[in-house]
Formats: C-alpha cells, sequence, structure tokens
C-alpha cells in the first residue's frame, strides 16, 4: 500500500483567526504523479468541481475556495470533504495558509485509510485551539470518539461518545480551554474507531512551539493526515532541521507499557494514549518496544535562530520505508526548501534524486545506528528520488524576506502503509566494530524490524583486553562495549554473549591480533571457539626451591633400625633447584613437568619408654637416667611432577597435578642422646654419640603424591617471564616399607620461563 492512488477524501482544518481582510485564507492542492492524468475535484457543500490534467513528472496546483476551510466543532459539515478522483495513480499535498501561518500534509488515497487512529496535536496557544477532523469515505459510517481533554460542545475528557457521517461529511472537534492549564485542553491521544473506513486529520490551529513556559514566539498552523494504528511503526530516526537549532518532538503510545527510547536511553513508559515530549539539537533514534507515533516541529523564530515558525511533520517507522517517492514543493517565492533523506548506511551509494546520484559525502552516520541522514536543499518544483533499500524522506520549507518570514511547513514524503504485525523475534543479536569517539568499540544491535530489543550483555572472558559495557535497559536497540588492549603489543580477546527480550542469545569472540600488514586490529568472529592468540608452543624453565617439611611418623622399628622407644612427628628444611617444560593447551590451560632435587629435612626423635637408673660414684646413689635416639635421612631424591595450570586471568594460576619421588639413596645418621640427668656425658665427653648404622634398609625408592597450589607469572624481557608458585605436597603411604611414616611439604619455587 503506497500514498498514491486515484482517490483521496480530504479536508482543511481551521486556520488561525477567521478574517478574510486582513489575513485571507489560501487553500490550496498540489497533485503530481508518474503518469498524465485526468483530474475531478469536488466539495459538494459548497458546489465546487473542477476537471484538471496533470502531465506526468510535472506538479500542478490548484487552489481551491476559502469556504472550504472547517470552522465548527462536533457539527457534521455535510458534503464539506475534498472528493479526489483521478484515471492514473497519483499524489496529493494540501495547503493551508493565511500569512505567516502556513502548514502542508500529505494526502492519503482511500485504498490506505484505515478504521482506528490516535491523534496528534499540540497545546492551547493563547486563543487558538488544537483540532482535529474526521472524513468519512462511505456512507453511514458510525464513529466512536474518545477525546483525551474535554471538547468545545461540552462532551467530558475520556468518555466516549458517538457520530455517524454519510460519505463526504465533516466532523471537526477542538477541545475548551481551562483558565488555569492550558495544557490540559492538549487532544493528543484521543482515540477513534470507526464501522467503515475513514480520514483523520489533526494538527492545530495556530501553535507555539515549545509553549514554555515562556513559550517560544511565534505560532504557526499545523496539520497532518494522521495514518491508521495498523501502519505505526517502532524504530524511528528524527534528523534535526536545516538552518533551525533546534527541534521538538513528541512520541504517542496506543498500548499501556510501551517504553520508549532515545538513542538507546530509555526514557519513559507510556500508558495508551500517552505522549512524551522532548527538544532536542541532535539526530535521534527512537524506538520502543510496541508501535507508536512519532511526530517532529520546528520551533518558533524567536528560540534564537529567527528563521521560520512552527511546522508539523510525521516521521515514518522504518518498517514503512520506501525504495521511491515523487514529491512537490508547495510553495513558490522567497522560501528555502529541504528534504532529510534517512537510509541505511550501506545504500547510500545507490541514492538518486532526479536521476542524479546523491553524493555519499551529503551523509552523516545516524549516531550507532545503522543509519545515514543527509539535508538537501531543493528548487521549486516536482522531484523524484529513489534508492536500492527502503529509506525515508521528509520535506520541509522555511520563509524568509518581508512577505514569506517567520512561516513554514512540512510533512513527510510517504510511506507503505502496511498493516503492521509483530512478527515473533527469532534472530539473534548482532555485533559490528566502530570507532567510537576515537574509542574502539563494539555495537551489539537488536534493531531489526521485529527485533525486541536486548535484555543482557554477559562478558564470559577476556584476555590482553579491558572491556567496559554500556549500561543496560531491558529493551533498548544497541548497546556498545570499549575495548582498551592492556598492551597494545600483545594479543588477547574477550568473549561476550548477548540476550534480547526474547531469549535469542548469540556469542561473540572479538580478537585483537596482528593483521598481514603487521598492524594489530580488532576482528569479530561468531561463537567462542575462535582462537586469537596463537599458541606460544613449549617453555622451559629453571628455577630455585625452598620447602618446609612436615614428617609424622609411628614406628619404634623399621628395617635394620630398632630403638626402645617411638619415633614421632617433626618439621625441616628443604629444597633445592630444578627444571620445568610447559605447552598451553588453551589459552587458560597449560600441561607443565617440573623435576627437582630435594632434600629431605626435619630429624626425627624417640625418646626412650623405660627411665632407668645409674650409680653416681659420687654420691653413691642410683639417679634416674634416660636417652633418646635421633634419625635424620642422609640423602635427597628428585622429585618429576605433572600438572595442569589454569589461568584465571592473564598473569594469575592455579596449579594441580601429582608427583614421583625417587630417593637417592638409603643413607641416615642415628644417634643417641642423654636425656636425664644433666651434665652426664658419654665416653667420648659428649652428651650424644653417633651409632654405627648409617643407613635405612626398609626406606622406600618411590613415593606417589599429590600437590596443589597458586602461582603468578609476569613478562620480564622479550621471550622471558618470571613466576613464583606456592604449593602443597602431601605423599601417599610411608617413606618405610614396615611402618608408619608420612610426609609432606608446602614448597615456594621462582623463577623464569623462556618461550621456544
Amino acid at each position: 500500500k503506497l500514498p498514491v492512488g486515484n482517490e483521496f477524501w480530504l479536508t482543511f482544518m481551521q486556520n488561525f483567526k477567521d478574517d478574510e481582510s486582513k489575513a485571507p485564507l489560501n487553500l490550496e492542492l498540489f497533485i503530481t504523479g508518474d503518469q498524465d492524468a485526468k483530474v475531478v475535484i469536488e466539495i459538494k457543500a459548497i458546489k465546487y468541481k473542477k476537471e484538471i490534467f496533470v502531465p506526468a513528472g510535472t506538479v500542478l496546483s490548484e487552489i481551491v475556495s476559502h469556504l472550504a476551510q472547517v470552522k465548527s466543532s462536533e457539527t457534521i459539515e455535510s458534503g464539506l470533504a475534498v472528493h479526489i478522483t483521478s484515471d492514473n495513480p497519483i499524489s496529493v499535498y494540501g495547503l493551508n495558509r493565511r500569512h505567516q501561518t502556513t502548514d502542508t500534509y500529505l494526502g492519503l488515497p482511500t485504498n490506505v485509510i484505515g478504521k482506528e487512529y490516535r491523534v496528534m496535536c499540540y497545546h492551547v496557544t493563547e486563543d487558538f485551539l488544537p483540532v482535529f477532523a474526521i472524513v468519512a469515505a462511505e456512507d453511514n459510517t458510525v464513529i466512536e470518539i474518545t477525546p483525551n481533554a474535554d471538547t468545545y460542545a461540552g462532551r467530558p475528557k475520556n468518555v466516549p461518545f458517538e457520530v455517524t457521517l454519510n460519505k463526504g461529511d465533516v466532523y471537526q472537534v477542538k477541545p475548551t480551554v481551562k483558565r488555569f492549564n492550558k495544557k490540559e485542553a492538549d487532544l493528543t491521544g484521543s482515540y477513534i474507531k470507526s464501522n467503515k473506513n475513514i480520514s483523520v486529520f489533526s494538527g492545530h490551529q495556530c501553535s507555539y512551539v515549545p509553549v514554555g513556559p515562556p513559550p517560544v514566539i511565534a505560532c504557526n498552523h499545523l496539520a497532518e493526515q494522521m495514518p491508521p494504528i495498523t501502519s505505526w511503526g517502532k524504530h524511528f530516526y528524527i534528523g534535526k532541521l536545516k538552518g533551525r537549532s533546534q527541534f521538538t518532538y513528541r512520541v504517542l503510545a496506543n498500548e499501556h507499557d510501551t517504553k520508549v527510547f532515545e538513542n538507546s536511553t530509555l526514557l519513559k513508559v507510556l500508558r495508551a494514549g500517552e505522549y512524551l515530549e522532548r527538544n532536542s539539537n541532535q539526530n535521534l533514534q527512537i524506538t520502543a518496544d510496541k508501535p507508536v507515533l512519532v511526530a517532529q516541529y520546528s520551533q518558533g523564530f524567536d528560540n534564537g535562530d529567527s528563521i521560520g515558525d512552527p511546522m508539523m511533520l510525521l516521521i515514518t517507522p522504518t518498517q514503512q520505508f520506501l525504495k521511491q517517492y515523487r514529491f512537490a514543493t508547495p510553495i513558490n517565492g522567497s522560501w528555502n526548501h529541504h528534504i532529510n533523506v534517512v537510509a541505511l548506511t550501506k545504500s547510500i551509494n545507490s541514492i538518486t534524486l532526479n536521476g542524479r546520484r546523491l553524493d555519499p559525502k551529503l551523509f552523516e552516520p545516524l549516531g550507532i545506528s545503522r543509519y545515514s541522514i543527509a539535508f538537501i536543499p531543493i528548487p521549486f518544483g516536482t522531484h523524484y528520488i529513489k534508492a536500492d533499500e527502503p529509506f525515508g524522506m521528509y520535506s520541509y520549507g522555511f520563509g524568509f524576506g518581508n512577505v514569506d518570514a517567520y512561516d513554514a511547513y512540512g510533512n513527510m514524503g510517504g510511506q507503505s502503509f502496511i498493516e503492521y504485525v509483530q512478527i515473533p523475534d527469532t534472530i539473534k543479536p548482532t555485533a559490528d566494530y566502530k570507532l567510537i569517539n576515537n574509542k574502539h568499540s563494539i555495537i551489539v544491535r537488536d534493531d531489526r524490524t521485529d527485533d525486541t530489543g536486548l535484555q543482557k550483555i554477559n562478558l564470559i572472558d577476556s584476555i590482553g583486553i579491558l572491556a567496559k559495557i554500556s549500561p543496560i535497559s531491558s529493551g533498548i536497540p544497541q548497546a556498545t562495549i570499549e575495548m582498551v588492549p592492556k598492551n597494545p603489543s600483545e594479543a588477547g580477546f574477550i568473549k561476550f554473549e548477548a540476550t534480547d527480550v526474547s531469549g535469542n542469545t548469540a556469542q561473540f569472540t572479538i580478537c585483537y591480533h596482528l593483521n598481514e600488514a603487521g598492524s594489530f586490529v580488532y576482528s569479530i568472529n561468531d561463537g567462542l571457539n575462535a582462537k586469537c592468540i596463537k599458541t606460544p608452543g613449549f617453555e622451559i624453565g629453571a628455577f630455585a626451591k625452598t620447602s618446609i617439611n612436615f614428617h609424622n611418623a609411628d614406628f619404634s622399628k623399621s628395617g635394620n633400625v630398632s630403638v626402645p622407644g617411638t619415633f614421632s612427628s617433626s618439621t625441616g628444611r628443604g629444597g633445592f633447584f630444578g627444571f620445568l617444560a610447559a605447552y598451553p593447551i588453551t589459552h587458560k590451560l597449560t600441561l607443565s613437568a617440573r623435576l627437582s632435587y630435594d632434600t629431605f629435612g626435619g630429624t626425627l626423635v624417640a625418646p626412650d619408654s623405660i627411665i632407668s637408673r645409674y650409680l653416681d660414684t659420687a654420691t653413691r646413689q642410683y639417679l634416674p637416667f634416660s636417652e633418646k635416639h635421633v634419625l635424620q635421612l642422609g640423602g635427597g631424591y628428585f622429585d618429576f611432577s605433572l600438572a595442569g595450570e589454569y589461568y584465571f586471568v592473564r598473569y594469575l594460576y592455579g596449579i594441580a597435578g601429582f608427583n614421583l619421588s625417587f630417593n637417592v639413596s638409603n643413607s641416615i645418621e642415628l644417634s643417641k642422646e642423654i636425656v636425664t640427668p644433666q651434665g652426664l656425658v658419654y665416653k667420648n665427653g659428649s652428651r650424644s654419640t653417633t651409632l654405627p648404622i648409617n643407613e635405612l634398609s626398609s626406606l622406600s625408592g618411590i613415593n606417589l603424591g599429590i600437590y596443589g597450589g597458586i602461582g603468578i607469572t609476569y613478562p620480564v624481557f622479550d621471550k622471558f617471564s618470571g613466576f613464583l608458585e606456592s604449593m602443597y605436597n602431601q605423599q601417599f603411604g610411608s617413606l618405610i616399607d614396615d611402618g608408619d611414616w608420612s610426609f609432606s611439604r608446602i614448597s615456594l619455587l621462582i623463577g623464569l620461563r623462556y618461550k621456544l
């Protein structure tokens, strides 16, 4: 369904003060088409009928009697509609103008009008009122109206009432103005439904925009033909107005709990029939989670621009964009005419205006969206613009000079009027790279026609890159991830997943790596399995080792050693040096092997279990006597271990594995010492004496153990990295074959690794 057709039912709402002597009313139609057309214009109520010929590719203007203006409120104006028929499809624009109070609207043919509407107006300005008007296209059209304000004829706000119209009848509604709050008289959001198709127009007699306080002077007429609710949408782009510093816009909801976003920021949750209004000096992306109607207003000349005045144009939702438009500038004279063109960035090279390709340099990106916008001056006349992909187009102008200064008009170029039916969102979010304000960023998108918006972004893993995710409100169309490499000359990556409101999840890996030219660049990969960092291959290293050894024994006899007491626990120092080899399996997991030479350290003591007596020759008395046996392992052992290293972050890892200890010898040193009494010594003159046993025959040759700990590594030079590891090792079984002698240790390793 396109805004061209063979039949139109139009009207002209009330404009400014009704004073033909001081400000004559000019009602005008502009008609154009791709083919020659025979056109009939008829207004039965004033007995107006005219046949005209419109040559293909031209614009023909036709002035209509000022008697076609609708002045009443809530009175059926029989036959006052403007009825236009044609033998070939045409486009029609309406112009409603008094001196310095002008606006235009795009007429919608009967093939695109509908049965359900909400209207967009503006606040009361001094004595000038918002208005809407309804035109019946068929006899016996029953219309239910629910006004959003008390009406001029006394109908209460939010209470439905019915009116029946016949073909060509017009019914205009104005509000009543309350003394202390003129904003309450705004009809915006009023709900209209009927049993047959109708045309609906809305706007304002002459409005200040914005109303303030203080109000921005001066007022201007506002007029647009409303699209039916079925053709509303969820994605919109609003461009600045050429020559103007600021604009005002409104977003109107039809359903409760409608979320509205401006450039991925949640502005408000609207109720049915509620609107929000904002001022801006930027190009904007407006999205909603339910269909909405969006209107843009230029502001009064006194906002600082000293050019133009208010006008109103409806913003086309992206799902209703067309691939081509034929349009006409409706006013000749001292006017600057412009069009705003909103197109997918990837398609701007295909856009032609009047057969000539537009310079892509005219376009600038619309924020972080997939669209760009161009502001193009055009001369008076009829024009034709087309592209390979659907795009949006808006036509507007501002007057200048003594006659036309402080005047303005605006209207959308057109749109399709396909009934918008929400299709279940089954498509995953997407991601692309963009440099935003000199910051490397990933834009995560869920902003296609039927997308429901983003719900969350989870950062799963990162190596070498700091990532910052922008705040997310449920339903936003886009979010950004800013990325900064920790070391610009080292490869890295981030892995994340994005989930939309409908539960569709997409996973991505962003690599920071060297390209063929030898420069570090970012690349986007679907999924989490992309390998961004080349496996460095084998690593070798060397380390020094120190340990605290824990011996826990419970024996009095083992092999060739037997003592009266029982050996128990002790601690001691051990460790020496070692070597390692490692191979990364993934960026998170490395397999490593270590071979070290260690000493057992620690001394076992076995106090005698029986206290004997000896004869003190000086006192000739028997005194208590006790000894203890001391055993110390004299040899060392080689320790071979296999482990896995899991990197929690770039330089911090956990380590766990198993080890085999191989005793180098069975040598021991066994001695005994006098415990009591003090002063007593052996024949050698000492309180201790070494026994003639220098090995322990029962000492196990191989011992199995497990260990775990934590490590830190950090690059120090080229391929060298320093590392520090702390771990706990527990040996299984016993150090001896015929008794209980468990062994464990806490070790600290410090050394260097070298990447081969």
